[in-house]
């Protein structure tokens, strides 16, 4: 004889929180956000986000996390430069407060209420301006040892350390500090922003000899590593620590090499699935190799407003909507 379950299934649980580990097939309500939520098992791969609120290449300028991240800088429309920043919550953009000064190619680090905005290119020249972020304002920080754009960034608004040109600083909330000699001078390089500690950071690819170079940070000097770069990534995004690391896009001429992803172990580097959209101008994002968030860029067809996330194998939560 059938029992009750077998004819009427299990009840859905009712939770204030999603569960912090749950099973592929777990079924439960939220009752803060409301919504009815399962897990299922996901491919690794790209899915579309929300769009950028502009279309915007030449960003260099992004930090936080995949459900807490920033853009701001690049170029829209117009002078060289844009003071255009935006959050996001992890499905959502919302307009944030404009920066103070009209920069693309910026370096970025910190979180989403903590950022820092490191020099770049005004429609006049190359600038040493940092400016700091709170959630709510941008104000001007310290001075940047030499001008400079096309930086990358790792680490805190007050722990961060930033790479342009043959130049590299650390940053303690205030003041700017050399950090040793880089062993390939390089420029539009990718790091691993907030991800990636001051103490542990890393860069590269970006426009040096060889274009596939990588090095390490132990926060007194620069080392050369073994593991090169799969694809040239000027002008490309990353993020994560030394050893969840990612690359996203870059590595112009081509639209063939600006939808390329790539995986760092911290000793070598592995193909990702191709992102949908060539990213070789300029992309920006946050993230790591598990989980990361990529968005803007330009290829031949233009500049481009559209965010992907990439997901690594494993269970998903999903949300159940009615349309």
């Amino acid at each position: 004889m059938a029992d009750y379950k077998g004819i009427k299934g299990f009840k859905v649980q009712y939770l204030s929180a999603d569960p912090s580990n749950p099973i592929i097939g777990q079924t439960w309500y939220n009752s803060t956000s409301k919504a009815l939520k399962y897990t299922m098992y996901r491919s690794a791969g790209w899915v579309s986000g929300a769009n950028y609120p502009v279309s915007v290449n030449t960003m260099s300028g992004a930090a936080g996390t995949p459900t807490a991240g920033l853009g701001f800088g690049g170029y829209v429309s117009g002078p060289p430069g844009s003071t255009q920043s935006a959050e996001y919550d992890g499905s959502t953009w919302t307009t944030a407060p404009n920066l103070a000064n009209r920069l693309q190619f910026r370096a970025g680090a910190g979180a989403q209420t903590s950022a820092l905005a490191v020099i770049g290119e005004s429609p006049v020249a190359q600038t040493n301006l940092t400016e700091e972020y709170d959630g709510s304002t941008w104000t001007a920080g310290g001075t940047f040892p030499a001008t400079g754009n096309g930086g990358a960034g790792n680490g805190t608004q007050t722990a961060a350390v930033v790479v342009a040109g043959s130049n590299a600083a650390e940053y303690d909330g205030s003041t700017w500090t050399g950090s040793g000699t880089l062993a390939n001078n390089r420029s539009y390089a990718i790091s691993g922003g907030l991800s990636a500690p001051q103490s542990a950071a890393w860069i590269a690819g970006g426009y040096v000899s060889p274009a596939t170079a990588t090095e390490f940070y132990d926060g007194t000097s620069w080392t050369a590593q073994v593991g090169t770069t799969l694809y040239p990534t000027a002008q490309g995004a990353g993020a994560g620590s030394q050893t969840t690391g990612i690359q996203m896009g870059g590595g112009a001429p081509g639209p063939t090499n600006g939808a390329k992803a790539s995986s760092f172990d911290g000793t070598s580097w592995s193909a990702l699935s191709d992102m949908t959209t060539s990213r070789e101008g300029g992309p920006a994002g946050f993230g790591s190799n598990t989980q990361a968030v990529v968005f803007g860029g330009s290829n031949p067809g233009g500049s481009t407003n559209t965010t992907e996330i990439y997901y690594e194998a494993g269970p998903s939560t999903q949300t159940v909507t009615v349309s």
